[in-house]
């Protein structure tokens, strides 16, 4: 063992077991503290030393594998875009540079700063992200850049190369899940060319296909209903509202369904009435 090691080994046997991140060294060794930040090929880390801290370095070259303290779950992110996005430049500073490390969690931060950066309008600021999400570790959130990515041109205004790209990733993705996001993409295409009947069928791509996938099952019926009642078609809008209760009240489009279920309902009743009058007087 190298004398840098063995002094840090030392100091790790007094250091407290509370939540902290975790480097794996290839030797098999574990350190625990806090990231800082990787600085020319060396990760810094602080420790806790009895009372107080200890800040050590170590090769990033030497290290198997990195995790966060208590882990990193997009689901728990502030809802609030502004704290969102300050929370992840806070993680991504210490983490950003972890892409290639094996467990560690800067390409969800990447994806869910993207993510994030889209949802804000910054569009051009967020395909940077995604690009830089090449050279992540895990294969299945490599893949989940490239629906994104198309998003984003979409906000770019860049429809042409949108559908390119979604047309082809749709020819090489066998994924439901990834699938369901290109089709919400085309869907977008489709709306942009003003062919908002094709975007019905995009968006019904995973009701249809897989419905067990009930968060995008969820958001293709209620972004279907929301154009339907955009065009004046309530009877079709409302059978789908009312499927989205009925099979996915848990998701998180149940609540708006709901809103928009009850803002037309008024509406719906005079066809139906009309209707009525109409087969009993023919």
């Amino acid at each position: 063992m190298k004398p840098a090691l063995v002094s840090l080994a030392m100091v790790l046997v007094t250091t407290s077991l509370q939540a902290a991140d975790l480097l794996v060294l290839k030797s098999g060794e574990e350190i625990e503290g806090t990231v800082l930040r990787m600085e020319k090929g060396r990760v810094r880390i602080s420790i806790e030393v009895g009372q107080g801290k200890a800040e050590t370095s170590v090769p990033a070259e030497q290290i198997e594998k990195a995790t966060i303290a208590d882990g990193f779950d997009p689901a728990k992110l502030p809802a609030d875009l502004g704290q969102r996005l300050s929370y992840l430049e806070a993680q991504l500073s210490r983490w950003r540079d972890f892409l290639p490390v094996p467990e560690s969690a800067a390409g969800a931060m990447l994806l869910a700063r993207a993510d994030a950066l889209a949802e804000a309008g910054r569009f051009q600021e967020a395909m940077l992200d995604l690009d830089a999400m090449a050279s992540d570790w895990n294969a299945k959130r490599r893949s989940a850049a490239a629906p994104m990515k198309i998003r984003c041109l979409i906000g770019m205004k860049k429809l042409p190369e949108a559908e390119k790209m979604a047309a082809d990733l749709q020819k090489v993705t066998y994924d439901f899940s990834s699938l369901a996001t290109v089709k919400m993409a085309l869907a977008e295409v489709a709306l942009g060319k003003g062919l908002w009947d094709e975007a019905v069928d995009h968006y019904l791509f995973c009701r249809v296909y897989s419905p067990r996938l009930a968060e995008e099952s969820s958001r293709g019926l209620f972004k279907s209903a929301q154009l339907l009642v955009e065009h004046h078609d309530l009877l079709r809008a409302a059978k789908m509202l009312d499927d989205l209760a009925t099979d996915y009240a848990a998701s998180s489009s149940a609540s708006p369904a709901a809103a928009l279920r009850q803002q037309i309902q008024p509406e719906l009743d005079k066809i139906i009435q009309a209707q009525a009058n109409e087969n009993t007087n023919p």
